[in-house]
């Protein structure tokens, strides 16, 4: 991982739909999140959550039962009852036999403590395989899959997403000026796919990838801001 010293609070929310496994990367690419790519790129795995914890068809309940299976021990706590699911994708990529379903209207999420490991202002891979479906009315246009936010309005490190109407996979970062760079693609409603969004901080290239094919990119020299404070609030679930 390429950041050490950030303190705030929580920050990996919400869907609409079925979200199988997520990850982030400390570098650039597979279900994880970290700044690297994908996951065997060289890049440190800061956090892998397989939503395995639950009974199909019960809700995801208790503080830190969402469980991190990296080394760094960022289990998840499960808001407002998102739903464990026996539903995994038939192609066998995975050894899961759970998913989590988020209902997309009442803020059903999964939060994780936010600390250094988390503050990734450099080179940077978010990935998931996700089910999603239309966002519902009065959501503000976005589900987020996973991301970093700052409570100041408008300030968001990091951002996988999926934006109106629900089937925009969006991936975006944000830089102290409140300059954004962007990338979207629009994928199909209902369909099992792994998405991941990717920054490469010595060259700047910004990737988006739809079953690890890469859709969009750009090259930019916006990196993700150093938050002074991380958002904690209930913002665009996501929907499947």
């Amino acid at each position: 991982m390429s950041t050490t010293n950030q303190r705030p609070k929580a920050v990996i929310p919400y869907l609409i739909g079925l979200i199988l496994a997520m990850s982030c990367v400390a570098a650039a690419q597979t279900i994880q999140i970290s700044d690297d790519q994908f996951l065997d790129a060289g890049g440190a795995t800061v956090g892998y959550w397989r939503f395995e914890e639950g009974v199909a068809n019960t809700p995801a309940t208790g503080s830190n039962t969402v469980l991190d299976s990296s080394d760094n021990e960022l289990h998840g706590t499960p808001v407002k009852e998102p739903v464990y699911r026996a539903e995994i994708p038939g192609s066998g990529l995975l050894s899961n036999t759970r998913s989590l379903e988020f209902d997309g209207i009442t803020g059903q999420r999964v939060t994780v403590p936010d600390g250094p490991l988390v503050t990734l202002t450099q080179s940077l891979t978010i990935e998931a395989f996700i089910k999603a479906k239309p966002l519902k009315p009065g959501t503000g246009g976005m589900g987020i899959i996973v991301f970093r936010a700052d409570n100041r309005p408008g300030l968001d490190p990091y951002v996988l997403a999926m934006g109106t109407p629900g089937n925009i996979l969006t991936f975006q970062v944000q830089n102290a000026n409140q300059q954004v760079a962007e990338l979207k693609a629009t994928v199909p409603y209902d369909q099992w796919l792994h998405v991941a969004g990717t920054l490469d901080d010595a060259t700047g290239a910004m990737k988006l990838y739809v079953n690890w094919s890469e859709v969009a990119s750009t090259t930019t020299a916006i990196r993700p801001l150093f938050p002074e404070q991380a958002y904690t609030g209930n913002l665009f679930p996501f929907c499947g």
